[in-house]
């Protein structure tokens, strides 16, 4: 908002400026003198809206344009990193639909429902072995479920919510909220019971959790695609 209210004062100085100059230069140029040193007086004047007007121009040419460049930068960044951070969060359900055996379930991860998820949770035990494999030490092996939903649900997710907070002063707060909301969500602590090899039970006991998570990615993705990419294409002419 300052930013706004400072750059709409810079551009009203300049059109008083420009004003200024052609009357003194144009319209009042073959008029008598009515004060003393009147002569005097318009020229001081007509150099001071010369040297704002040439200051304005610096300003546009060198500050402005680095300036917008830089957001143009961050915004890109902010939107990629943002898809990323969704597609992490989303990873949380794609890997507890992977590690389902005997009859699967298949369901996609912007349409799922509450009672999806209930019937899924039920059918996938947190200490099982995944589908998602990983090498070690020259071998591949399985991923325990609990372990791989923790690393992309609370490893991963932090993280790159921490990347995009770096470049807090340019983001809108409201998006600022929906990332607070991730960091202070309930999954964020119950998550880690998940990263217990010893936890024999099923996901349906974290279900609302889990769920209500999910929901929180739909909503960042969906902020992501209305107002992050538009800023990236606003910087160009701000």
């Amino acid at each position: 908002m300052y930013r706004k209210i400072q750059r709409k004062l810079l551009e009203l100085f300049c059109v008083i400026s420009v004003v200024a100059i052609i009357l003194i230069n144009f319209v009042w140029a073959d008029i008598p003198e009515k004060i003393d040193n009147g002569f005097e007086i318009g020229s001081l004047l007509n150099n001071l809206a010369l040297a704002y007007l040439s200051s304005y121009i610096f300003y546009l040419v060198v500050v402005v344009s680095k300036e917008r460049l830089a957001k143009r930068s961050v915004y890109s960044f902010v939107y990629s990193n943002t898809q990323k951070l969704v597609e992490s969060g989303f990873e949380v359900f794609e890997i507890i639909q992977r590690a389902q055996k005997g009859d699967k379930l298949s369901f996609e991860v912007r349409t799922l429902t509450f009672d999806n998820f209930d019937l899924l949770s039920r059918k996938v035990k947190i200490n099982s072995t995944s589908n998602t494999f990983f090498i070690s030490n020259g071998g591949l092996y399985p991923g325990i479920t609990g372990k791989l939903v923790y690393d992309a649900g609370f490893v991963m997710v932090n993280k790159i919510i921490d990347e995009i907070l770096i470049f807090n002063f340019y983001l809108d707060p409201a998006f600022i909220a929906i990332l607070a909301k991730v960091k202070m969500h309930p999954f964020q602590t119950t998550v880690k019971q998940l990263n217990n090899i010893a936890n024999m039970g099923t996901f349906n006991f974290y279900k609302d959790h889990i769920y209500s998570y999910l929901l929180l990615f739909r909503e960042i993705e969906k902020y992501n695609n209305e107002f992050n990419f538009k800023y990236i294409r606003l910087s160009r002419f701000e």
